[in-house]
């Protein structure tokens, strides 16, 4: 079996605007966790980058995965909505992502926050959660 090596260089310390391309459940080593894939699409110089990030599972509105999802739908999210990250796929939110050494000593993008694109989304699933 041939293997042509590639290497993924990160992209540099900034704020990005970002696609959703998938969710993906995960084991970590404090437990489950989700591994997000952003693609980027703005500034052009870096459109087609992909960034990940993972999130705990926690329903908490105070953790990460509450926090991404609201940058997603455009809204504050509070206690008893429901969503499913499925439908988080292909929406798109601003990135701010930093340049870091990992454990491993490898370059990598480490998102620091993720922030609504626009004010509210007109097919918001849940705007009457």
């Amino acid at each position: 079996m041939l293997v042509n090596l590639t290497e993924k260089a990160p992209i540099p310390d900034g704020t990005y605007v970002a696609e959703v391309v998938n969710i993906e459940e995960t084991e970590g080593i404090y437990g489950p966790q989700l591994c997000w894939m952003f693609r980027v699409v703005a500034p052009e110089k870096h459109a087609g980058a992909l960034v990940s990030g993972w999130t705990s599972q926690s329903a908490d509105t105070r953790g990460k995965l509450a926090q991404w999802a609201a940058a997603c739908l455009g809204r504050d999210l509070h206690g008893g909505v429901s969503f499913d990250t499925d439908q988080l796929v292909g929406r798109k939110l601003k990135l701010t992502v930093t340049v870091e050494q990992s454990k491993q000593g490898a370059l990598v993008n480490k998102i620091q926050s993720a922030q609504a694109c626009v004010e509210t989304e007109k097919d918001d699933p849940f705007a009457d959660s």
